[in-house]
């Protein structure tokens, strides 16, 4: 809980402390599968990919039957930070769409088939990458805060498409106004983001979180 309070304050270090002491405390805690979840995402927002992707394995072995950590292997894989494989990438995505419980699971299924999408850019298979990214856009019956419009624009960032990746974050900042997790209005920029940071349109995307 103290974790969870931590990370609503963008205080991700301390999110991340809370998590390992609760977790060294107590690995067979009743949530130790959020604690696992909390451990995974504080390490890839401050982009320790190595500790990430430790986590993540460690999260699997317990809890294959978790979907949170099937996503998590196709967000290391999107990373760049460890050799990435097209046909496993389908493969978790599938599994995605058969773990994710019923209400999530339309969402959490076209979510995951755009993480795919940046892993086919990342493979050099940009065409696929954008037939597979606009197939997996979705209206607000499935995603009603648009995260998926958020989620494209990383993926636009991976393949290069840096103007279709501001369209993007423009279309979900625009529905989210007070989100501004990424902080798009300082120069520490999130990591996804920091290609575009010089783009000349970068300036529209800080317009949207006023």
């Amino acid at each position: 809980t103290l974790s969870h309070l931590h990370y609503q304050t963008d205080d991700v270090v301390s999110a991340l402390l809370a998590a390992r002491t609760a977790y060294e405390e107590d690995a067979y805690l009743s949530v130790a599968n959020a604690v696992l979840w909390r451990l995974f995402t504080g390490h890839y927002d401050l982009e320790q990919l190595t500790q990430a992707e430790r986590w993540c394995k460690v999260a699997h072995e317990r809890f294959p039957e978790d979907y949170r950590f099937q996503v998590c292997q196709l967000w290391i894989m999107v990373s760049g930070s460890s050799q990435s494989d097209v046909s496993d990438a389908w493969y978790l995505q599938k599994e995605v769409a058969r773990l994710a419980p019923e209400n999530v699971r339309d969402f959490q299924s076209k979510f995951a088939r755009m993480i795919v999408g940046g892993i086919l850019g990342r493979a050099g298979l940009t065409d696929s990458a954008r037939n597979v990214l606009v197939q997996a856009r979705s209206g607000r019956d499935v995603d009603p805060g648009l995260e998926l419009a958020w989620i494209e624009a990383y993926m636009r960032v991976i393949i290069g498409d840096h103007d279709e990746a501001i369209n993007r974050l423009k279309l979900y900042l625009l529905a989210n106004p007070v989100d501004q997790t990424p902080n798009y209005e300082s120069n520490e920029v999130f990591w996804w983001w920091r290609p575009l940071r010089d783009h000349p349109r970068f300036d529209e995307v800080r317009a949207a979180t006023q």
